[in-house]
């Protein structure tokens, strides 16, 4: 089988090397978009020792020179893997077997993007990955392999997104061959269907709202985190005297007390605790945005200055 892989990061870097361990299969072709992988070296690196032809994809990846680079190399297979754009018609019909691609969720509960927030900020206690096979509609394609794991207490954004990775490139090493021969056949998608697009915002924009739970509010900052991958969804965050402040990391208690939820509760070396609509959240590190993490010392002074016990 001849095979193009077009993908970014670690994972596609994984999965070529997967594949070329195998005597059956030619990677004929790889398209990567520099800008935004973070580590083209690895795919380069790959491509020199194998001789393997590629391209940079500087721009839309369904633009004519692309197609035409494609149907050059008359490939069985294009694996899809985390490529950060839409694969049109013109080139799903490129490849004679067709087109497969790596989600980092499971569908189609999870379809679209930003999927490694949206299972935390819900309260998921599980998560999984599936490949499929890539048809006209946005993650919509049958089923070829599944794998689903618990989402441990405290689970982060970014850390999901590592396992993820991790379960995807695991899936990939023990399934590749039986999709390509056959032995695996893709079903329909069965279930209830979600999608998440960019057009779909983190609550309250991501500014904490005292008045909801604190468990809530803890599964915000968890889903929010994403550090040390880029976020373009939202911060989790508070507004103090017109400055922004991202908070980093928090716990939560359902203690009970008669507090106006926003009330300072106790304030210490280690975090600031206020209270919620249900419950106290403590905030463990806050930073202003872009900025250092706050000393708790200073901020506290800064609050006695202004007599505030009451945040917004």
């Amino acid at each position: 089988m001849r095979i193009v892989i077009i993908g970014n990061g670690k994972m596609a870097n994984d999965c070529l090397e997967i594949v070329l361990q195998s005597n059956i299969h030619k990677v004929v072709g790889i398209l990567l978009e520099p800008n935004k992988n973070p580590s083209p070296a690895v795919f380069l690196e790959s491509v020199a020792r194998n001789n393997i032809p590629n391209v940079h994809v500087e721009g839309n990846i369904n633009t004519s020179s692309y197609l035409d680079f494609l149907n050059e190399l008359q490939p069985d297979w294009i694996f899809n893997i985390n490529c950060y754009q839409y694969l049109k018609t013109a080139l799903l019909q490129i490849p004679k077997k067709g087109v497969l691609n790596f989600h980092n969720g499971p569908l189609p509960k999870y379809g679209g993007v930003n999927i490694s927030s949206w299972p935390i900020i819900n309260g998921e206690t599980s998560h999984g990955v599936t490949w499929h096979m890539v048809n006209a509609g946005i993650d919509t394609g049958d089923i070829l392999s599944q794998s689903f794991f618990e989402i441990s207490a405290n689970t982060t954004a970014a850390q999901l997104m590592i396992q993820s990775i991790e379960k995807g490139i695991s899936v990939f090493r023990e399934n590749w061959e039986s999709w390509l021969n056959g032995n695996i056949q893709p079903q329909p998608q069965l279930g209830e269907r979600t999608y998440f697009s960019k057009k779909d915002l983190a609550p309250n924009l991501g500014r904490l709202d005292w008045h909801q739970s604190a468990e809530e509010l803890h599964r915000l900052v968890l889903g929010l985190h994403l550090f040390p991958y880029p976020n373009d969804f939202a911060y989790a965050h508070l507004v103090f005297q017109g400055e922004t402040y991202w908070v980093i990391s928090s716990e939560f208690d359902n203690d009970e007390n008669n507090a106006v939820p926003g009330t300072i509760l106790e304030r210490n070396s280690k975090y600031c605790k206020i209270k919620c609509g249900k419950g106290n959240l403590k905030l463990k590190m806050i930073a202003p945005a872009f900025g250092k993490p706050v000393k708790w010392d200073h901020w506290y002074m800064l609050l006695d200055q202004l007599s505030i016990q009451i945040l917004d």
